[in-house]
C-alpha cells in the first residue's frame, strides 16, 4: 500500500501542460485531418453548382441501348411469328 502512496505523491509533481514531441505531432496531424476534411466540404459545397450535360460517352451508351432494344424486340416479333407454325405437321403431315 504504501509503493501506491509514494506513486501517487510522485506524479503529483508531473505537469502534463507541457507541450512534448509526441503532443505537437498529434496536434499536427489533427490540423491536417481537420483541413482535408474541409477541403472536402468545400468540394462537394461546390460540386453543387455543376451542370452535367449530355456527353460524347452518353450518347454512345443512349445508342448501344437503343440498338440492343432493337434487337430483343426484333427477337420477340419473331418468336411471335413463328407461334402459329406447327413444326410437327411439316414433317407428318
Amino acid at each position: 500500500k504504501q509503493e501506491g502512496r509514494d506513486t501517487g505523491a510522485n506524479l503529483k509533481d508531473v505537469n502534463m501542460a507541457v507541450p512534448s514531441i509526441e503532443t505537437d505531432i498529434r496536434k499536427e496531424q489533427w490540423a491536417k485531418e481537420q483541413q482535408w476534411k474541409q477541403e472536402g466540404r468545400e468540394t462537394r459545397a461546390n460540386l453543387k453548382n455543376v451542370v452535367i450535360t449530355d456527353s460524347i460517352e452518353a450518347g454512345i451508351r443512349k445508342e448501344q441501348f437503343e440498338k440492343e432494344q432493337q434487337w430483343k424486340k426484333e427477337g420477340r416479333d419473331t418468336k411471335k411469328g413463328y407461334e402459329d407454325v406447327n413444326m410437327a405437321s411439316a414433317f407428318y403431315g
